[in-house]
């Protein structure tokens, strides 16, 4: 725990004030001389300790009050410690999202695609997750958020497939964001590998 204005512990100092009127105007016993005892009354003994105890409770009281004030005005917090430090290392949440939408058929658009898939998987750093979704009109998680992975990794070697399906971006991002703020991670990172078409955006 630590304090935003610390130098206010100087006033528990004050404590002392209580404690300081408590004494002074603590009833002192004054000796008198009476002719007869006739008109004085008798004061038990058990009287006089619950008297002494009620004084007490109010000092104590008192001495709470000022000591409860000064702490308010030191503005008490707790500093909490950030994840990441405490780890040694920021965690990155992987959401790859693979095109396997028709176009993706030109060429070796599909290969280049999951080779670098592939790359992103093998470059996670120890306590990062990935997931890995494909996605045409359509959307496919074939692994939720994961640190396996290897399991992302043989999901891109025998997982994945092309299909004969048209583009849509917003449908996929949209997945994309929810599954990346699944569970806590310092940081969260989608990867969007795709050929672009403009048609994909409609």
């Amino acid at each position: 725990m630590s304090f935003l204005n610390p130098w206010f512990f100087a006033g528990t100092l004050a404590v002392s004030v209580p404690i300081f009127l408590h004494l002074i105007k603590r009833e002192r016993a004054r000796r008198i001389e009476f002719p007869t005892l006739m008109y004085l009354r008798r004061i038990s003994k058990k009287t006089i300790r619950f008297q002494k105890l009620r004084h007490l409770a109010l000092l104590l009281l008192r001495v709470a009050a000022f000591v409860l004030l000064a702490l308010a005005f030191t503005r008490p917090f707790r500093r909490l410690t950030n994840t990441a430090s405490a780890r040694g290392r920021e965690t990155t949440a992987h959401v790859i999202l693979l095109d396997n939408s028709l176009s993706m058929a030109y060429g070796d658009r599909w290969e280049r695609a999951r080779a670098a898939a592939g790359e992103i998987a093998r470059r996670a750093g120890a306590g990062d997750r990935l997931a890995l979704v494909e996605f045409s009109d359509r959307v496919l998680a074939r692994t939720q958020l994961t640190p396996d992975a290897a399991g992302v990794l043989s999901q891109l070697s025998s997982g994945v497939e092309l299909s004969d399906r048209p583009t849509r971006y917003g449908q996929a991002l949209k997945a994309a964001e929810r599954l990346a703020f699944e569970g806590a991670s310092d940081r969260r990172v989608i990867h969007l590998i795709s050929d672009f078409q403009r048609s994909g955006s409609g």
